[in-house]
């Protein structure tokens, strides 16, 4: 009978708590919902927020680059309709090197004929032909300017990168091109002395998503994996560094579509602050539902189960004959227990 007299209170007790923790969650549940909703919503926001931003910083970072792209095209654009230089005549070396005269991030220009022949350029060399160059293909087919993959030049000693105009008779049919090299180490400069933000990295690639210069090399082959695909363009991808933390970056086009830049940063600095409000609002709820349950808890002792507690030892004094026990502590409880 004792066991059953002591267990009857403890079921007071848990039912008593449970049925307010139960009011509780039912009262907060809207909160929380809302809570989680917020949280998702600034998810997506901060996502659009963060391309955006990687999206407008690449071209910003990309504007010298895109000047000098800019530069090596209205320089070919500007002989190509020169007598000597379309004709390859003997004043086609001299004028293709007054053509660079103090431009030495371009090194070399050449006239390079329908066959794939070098027909004159500004540095003196040994004849050459590009015929079985991957970039020679592209030319035939492509109407407008574009930038090759970075390679060794056996004329300029460097590792150059060459923009291409292709030449139109007009019949349509192709004349050869108009080349002018583009010195590899420039870029790099160019790239390394940007004031990008904190842990940035730019890179930049031609129209075939081949990396050719980046910030820091080592890590941008890894970020990007060697190379982009343009398609891409605009759009918030992400990638892994060297040491394994996960990076977002977009790409944008820097001269037309022949040229793309790059710009990546660690998710951990660009979504730092989205970490912080999305887990203030999932862990507000859980927050809330604690300091209630604690609440109850205390509130439920203090006001409820002392007093029951206490009326139950009354009882067991009177059911001993100890008739004379009066509650006069029950003046301090609630009004339902007096």
């Amino acid at each position: 009978m004792k066991v059953q007299k002591d267990a009857a209170p403890l079921r007071v007790e848990r039912s008593l708590r449970t049925r307010l923790l139960l009011v509780v969650i039912i009262a907060l549940l809207p909160a929380a919902i809302v809570s989680v909703v917020q949280g998702l919503d600034r998810i997506q926001r901060d996502g659009e927020e963060v391309r955006a931003l990687l999206v407008q910083t690449a071209r910003a970072t990309a504007s010298d680059e895109q000047n000098l792209l800019a530069s090596a095209e209205q320089i070919l654009r500007a002989h190509a309709n020169q007598p000597d230089v379309r004709q390859a005549a003997p004043g086609c070396s001299l004028a293709l090197e007054n053509a660079l005269r103090g431009l030495s991030f371009f090194p070399n220009m050449a006239r390079v004929d329908r066959d794939g022949t070098v027909a004159c350029s500004a540095l003196p060399n040994e004849p050459l032909n590009y015929r079985d160059s991957n970039w020679w293909g592209i030319a035939r087919e492509t109407p407008g300017f574009f930038i090759t993959e970075p390679a060794f030049s056996p004329v300029t000693n460097s590792i150059v990168m060459r923009g291409v105009l292709p030449l139109r008779n007009i019949d349509g049919t192709f004349d050869g091109t108009l080349n002018i090299s583009l010195d590899v180490q420039w870029l790099d400069f160019m790239l390394q002395t940007q004031q990008l933000p904190e842990g940035a990295v730019a890179a930049l690639f031609n129209r075939t998503g081949a990396l050719i210069t980046a910030s820091d090399q080592n890590e941008a082959a890894e970020i990007f994996g060697g190379g982009v695909r343009p398609e891409l363009s605009n759009q918030l991808l992400s990638g892994f560094g060297q040491d394994g933390e996960e990076w977002s970056y977009a790409v944008a086009p820097v001269r037309g579509s022949t040229t793309y830049i790059g710009f990546a940063m660690p998710n951990a600095v660009l979504f730092r602050s989205t970490y912080v409000h999305v887990a203030t609002d999932l862990l507000l709820p859980a927050l809330m539902l604690g300091l209630a349950s604690i609440a109850i808890w205390i509130a439920t002792d203090r006001l409820v189960l002392r007093w029951i507690d206490y009326l139950r030892r009354v009882a067991n004094a009177y059911s001993r004959g100890h008739y004379a026990v009066r509650p006069n502590v029950l003046e301090s409880a609630p009004s339902e227990f007096r």
